[in-house]
C-alpha cells in the first residue's frame, strides 16, 4: 500500500557513509536519499531520529521530506520497526523488533537473517579492525563475522542495551540506568 500525502512516520537510524544514504524506522520502512545529508541529521542519535511527512509522489515513488534532502520510500524490508542500521562499505545490516536482522549488499535486495533471539534489537555496529558485527537490545548481545550468521554473546547481567560502538581496542555497549558494558573481544 503506497503511503499517502500527509502520512507521518518515525525514523530511528540513518547511515550517510554510503550513496545512497539510508534510513530505517517504524513498520520496517526503508528510505533512500541520493542527495548530500546535512551533518545535523547525521549526528543525531536519539530515541527517535526524526518525524517525516509524505510530501507527494514522483516517478511512481513516494517522496518524503525531512531536513533539506528529499527521501524516497522503498518497499519496507520488515513488518516490524527497525531501530539500528550499520554498514561496512559493501554490506548493510538493519536490526529491530522481535530480533529481526536484515542484510543487503549495497543497492541489493534485503534478506532476513536467522536471528538467535526474539528480543528487540536496538543498535548494530561493525568494527573493521576486528571484522565483527555486534548488535544489542533487550537483555541481549549478538555477534557475527559475516553479517549472515549470528550467535548470542555472553551478557554479564540482564540489562536493556540501546547503543554499541567499537573504539580504542574495545567494544562498549550502553544501556538503561547508565549501564555501561566494556569488552575487548
Amino acid at each position: 500500500v503506497p503511503l499517502r500525502r500527509g502520512f507521518t512516520g518515525e525514523l530511528y537510524a540513518i547511515t550517510g557513509a554510503l550513496v545512497p544514504s539510508l534510513a530505517v524506522g517504524e513498520r520496517g520502512n526503508l528510505l533512500t536519499c541520493w542527495e548530500t545529508i546535512p551533518h545535523e541529521i547525521l549526528r543525531y542519535r536519539g530515541e527517535r531520529l526524526v518525524q517525516y511527512e509524505v510530501s507527494g509522489h514522483e516517478d511512481g515513488r513516494t517522496v518524503v521530506q525531512f531536513g533539506n534532502p528529499h527521501w524516497r520510500v522503498n518497499k519496507p524490508i520488515a513488518n516490524r520497526t527497525l531501530h539500528g542500521l550499520a554498514e561496512d562499505g559493501s554490506c548493510i545490516v538493519a536490526v529491530g523488533q522481535s530480533g529481526r536482522i536484515h542484510r543487503s549488499q549495497v543497492a541489493g535486495d534485503w534478506i532476513r537473517c536467522s536471528s538467535p533471539t526474539l528480543n528487540n534489537l536496538r543498535a548494530v555496529h561493525f568494527s573493521a579492525p576486528q571484522g565483527l558485527w555486534v548488535c544489542v537490545g533487550r537483555e541481549v548481545i549478538c555477534t557475527s563475522t559475516n553479517s549472515k550468521d549470528w550467535k548470542l554473546a555472553v551478557i554479564p547481567r540482564p540489562v536493556n542495551l540501546n547503543a554499541v560502538a567499537f573504539g580504542r581496542g574495545c567494544w562498549v555497549a550502553m544501556g538503561e540506568r547508565g549501564c555501561l558494558l566494556r569488552s575487548v573481544d
